[in-house]
């Protein structure tokens, strides 16, 4: 059995860590992303439950920036691996990264899949007493993200039409934090609607996915029902869900 090696992106452009989350075959190669955080001080709150074996994480972000991270990661999780997203003109704070840790930048307006995937197993290999090694494939939810994205694997489309059999699709989405509150297990969630699709909606193909480690989204693929018919089944059964 793979045990992958732990990745935790943060960046606070939605665009440049969905298309960092495109880029290569996570799982395939060994990582997998565990969490995504939108700044430093939103990463700490996540390193604790995620315990990330690496950190690929911006420099110039709002709240708490990628020096002030690194010198905690460095404090507080000091097995931790901190390679660090820099532009051109940000050097200087790359420096400090170093100062604090970092093991290597790498800069993003020239990103490549040969370069992440160099930089991340020569952080991999300096994590103690951990080896990496090569996944048997990416996950369902991998693979569905990374198409939900915007930045499909080229294989992706295929391996969902292998998934999803029919011909019509709907998304349905909930907020967590915001319906539930903030002390809401997503993970549960997830699992709860996953179990319960295919009773409360036969004669469908239902998946549920997590994205953003906030969002919970039902992709529903039906044959020939009315939408509407459809639809509603499904928020009556959510709503007894919640």
């Amino acid at each position: 059995m793979c045990t992958y090696c732990r990745i935790l992106i943060v960046e606070d452009e939605y665009l440049t860590r969905q298309g960092v989350k495109g880029l290569i075959h996570w799982e395939q190669e060994g990582f997998q992303i565990v969490g995504e955080a939108s700044n430093g001080a939103e990463a700490l709150a996540q390193i604790e439950e995620l315990k990330p074996h690496i950190v690929l994480t911006d420099v110039v972000m709002p709240v708490m920036d990628g020096i002030a991270l690194t010198q905690a990661i460095q404090e507080r999780y000091p097995e931790t691996r901190v390679i660090v997203l820099s532009g051109y003109s940000d050097f200087e704070y790359v420096k400090s990264t170093f100062q604090h840790g970092a093991v290597d930048y790498i800069l993003k307006p020239t990103l490549n899949q040969d370069e992440l995937l160099a930089t991340l197993r020569k952080a991999a290999g300096q994590i103690p007493d951990f080896v990496l090694t090569r996944g048997g494939g990416d996950s369902f939810e991998s693979i569905l993200n990374q198409a939900l994205s915007g930045f499909p694997a080229p294989d992706a489309l295929d391996k969902l039409h292998k998934v999803f059999p029919y011909p019509r699709f709907f998304l349905m989405g909930m907020n967590v934090p915001y319906v539930l509150g903030n002390a809401a297990n997503l993970n549960r969630e997830a699992g709860a609607l996953a179990a319960g699709a295919e009773e409360f909606l036969p004669g469908v193909t239902a998946r549920v996915v997590t994205v953003d480690r906030k969002f919970l989204l039902m992709i529903v693929n039906y044959a020939a029902e009315p939408y509407r018919s459809l639809t509603e089944r499904a928020k009556n059964w959510l709503l007894l869900s919640g």
